[in-house]
């Protein structure tokens, strides 16, 4: 007769200990972890965009990305809005001038676009992705 072991059973139990903490006695990064206070690249992507439709929860992502000290989130959707709505070479531009403007900082440079400008002329949005190094999320 077989006997069955419950999946894990064999797993050793991890320690209760927590991770020693590093702080630092100015300003408001007393008591936090370094990784809070320090800019580390973490992400080998030069640039980012967040292709994303309504109500899919990228608001929420790049505000969390814009508490991260490597990423720069000028405006969440900066080529949706005004002028830049409907007219993707004047959207193109922007996009291309708030790219240069993050990797002049040494910064992570990236906003939301919605799929109408990379639909419009999709060859000038893969030649961009190319050209800047993207992470397309």
């Amino acid at each position: 007769m077989q006997t069955e072991t419950k999946p894990g059973a064999n797993l050793e139990a991890k320690s209760e200990t927590k991770p020693e903490i590093t702080t630092f006695d100015t300003g408001d990064t007393k008591d936090k972890p370094e990784h809070h206070t320090k800019s580390v690249r973490r992400s080998g992507a030069k640039t980012y965009l967040v292709v994303f439709v309504g109500h899919s929860g990228s608001t929420a992502f790049v505000t969390e990305l814009r508490t991260q000290f490597e990423f720069l989130v000028e405006k969440r959707e900066p080529v949706y809005h005004h002028e830049y709505h409907r007219d993707t070479d004047l959207a193109y531009k922007y996009a291309k001038e708030l790219m240069d403007r993050g990797t002049q900082k040494g910064e992570i440079p990236g906003f939301k676009i919605r799929r109408y400008h990379i639909l419009n002329k999709p060859e000038l949005w893969k030649q961009f992705v190319k050209e800047y190094g993207c992470r397309v999320i």
